[in-house]
């Protein structure tokens, strides 16, 4: 029974976990879906999902490139679809202004929240004058900084969960009431981007034997903190670590 290494190689940073996988290159018929979602699968999809939105964000952004990481929120109250396409005809102003001025084409990934009633959104994007991506926002406060080299997709849970937060204000209007007890819609998904964005290479590898010791980071890299070594739900050790580049 094999163990696989797989190695996600996302710009600086690679993203590693050694774990027991018995159907490793065998070939399986897809049954027909019989029933809904069960809860636990939920939960693995909404994992799913925040490690491929961070794979994909550090493959395409980066501190040393000066990227940035965008907050923007609505000083009014705002539906979904308002939302949506205030963040989208955001966007659109960036992209002329990077095409008039001679900038390369912008990248970008939108993720989508509501808080306690209130639709705000977490944008990484690519290098830009900080002052222009403050100035091209009208609807409410607009923060910038610089990207954070080591995040980890965790650190996004909160804003790709199966659903909305409720509201946590003493006493919310009836608008809000009901933005926050909104669900996510089924097949929704958790976030947009450009698409110029680039997929990472991933890259498995079959071991002899279970993970032992601590993680070792690859030649030319050093790891990162917030590693582990636990047992998946049938009791297999599996070994889960990322290691940026030196």
């Amino acid at each position: 029974m094999p163990y696989i290494k797989r190695t996600v190689k996302c710009g600086n940073i690679n993203f590693c976990k050694e774990y027991f996988a018995p159907h490793y290159q065998k070939k399986f018929s897809r049954a027909d879906k019989k029933k809904e979602t069960s809860i636990k699968q939920g939960v693995i999809n909404t994992i799913q999902a925040m490690q491929r939105l961070a794979w994909k964000i550090a493959n395409n952004f980066s501190r040393k490139a000066g990227d940035l990481w965008v907050n923007i929120d609505y000083k009014a109250f705002v539906t979904r679809e308002q939302a949506m396409n205030a963040v989208t005809n955001y966007i659109r102003s960036l992209k002329y202004y990077a095409a008039k001025h001679g900038l390369p084409e912008i990248k970008y990934v939108i993720i989508t929240e509501c808080q306690g009633g209130k639709w705000h959104h977490h944008i990484p994007l690519s290098k830009m004058p900080m002052e222009v991506v403050i100035g091209k926002w009208k609807h409410g406060r607009c923060t910038v900084g610089l990207m954070d080299e080591e995040f980890t997709y965790e650190t996004l849970a909160k804003y790709v969960t199966a659903e909305e937060k409720p509201s946590r204000k003493k006493n919310p209007s009836k608008e809000e009431e009901q933005n926050a007890k909104k669900e996510r819609r089924k097949n929704e998904k958790r976030w947009s981007g450009s698409r110029n964005l680039k997929d990472p290479e991933i890259e498995k590898k079959i071991l002899m034997r279970a993970p032992r010791g601590d993680p070792k980071p690859p030649k030319g890299f050093y790891l990162l903190p917030g590693w582990k070594k636990e047992c998946d739900t049938s009791g297999n050790i599996y070994l889960e670590y990322m290691c940026m580049r030196i």
